[in-house]
């Protein structure tokens, strides 16, 4: 049992290795609003499955996954500057990215040779099934030195989550958006 910004939480994490494939959890209780004996939990949760394809010559593998946000949303909000203290504490914790409760994520990589690797993620919204596309390619320089390019985008219809989201209006009466469109990203990485 821990304590964080007044919120008491408890957290469990599982791994589970069956031949080629390796079933993981990452589960969060969370109390929702920090008073104490009179306040409910919540569940922040993700439950992983990852079947390993490689072969001698090149590394594969591909994934199925199923997140929960019990401090998430059932519908979107008219207004997201009325999003409940909840959701928005875990927003800002980073605890979650997203605003409503159910999501599952379909994926997997691929190894071209060591330096370069592809991967491809399909993640959907279960309540308004809305989705987002991403896919990279990575290239390994040296090992502290690495170059990604990816497209990220959604498949989404006007007021999906994953879609771009109105979150107000210009003076001149044009929409104000946040968030869904697509992106293309290139990234440099350097560790050391």
């Amino acid at each position: 049992l821990a304590a964080c910004n007044g919120a008491r939480s408890i957290a469990a994490h599982a791994l589970r290795q069956l031949d080629a494939v390796t079933v993981s959890s990452n589960l969060t209780f969370r109390e929702r609003d920090g008073l104490g004996e009179d306040s409910s939990w919540g569940l922040i949760g993700v439950v992983n499955a990852r079947l390993d394809l490689s072969t001698e010559e090149r590394s594969a593998s591909v994934f199925a996954e199923y997140f929960h946000n019990g401090f998430g949303l059932d519908a979107l909000p008219e207004r997201y500057l009325d999003l409940p203290a909840d959701l928005n504490f875990g927003l800002a914790r980073q605890e979650t990215f997203t605003l409503m409760r159910n999501y599952i994520a379909l994926g997997g990589d691929f190894a071209w040779n060591n330096a370069l690797k592809q991967n491809l993620e399909l993640m959907m919204n279960l309540h308004d099934r809305s989705a987002m596309v991403k896919t990279e390619f990575s290239y390994m320089f040296r090992d502290y030195l690495r170059l990604q390019f990816g497209l990220i985008t959604q498949l989404s219809q006007d007021g999906d989550e994953f879609a771009p989201l109105q979150i107000g209006i210009t003076p001149s009466g044009d929409p104000v958006t946040w968030g869904g469109g697509s992106r293309v990203y290139l990234r440099w990485e350097f560790s050391s």
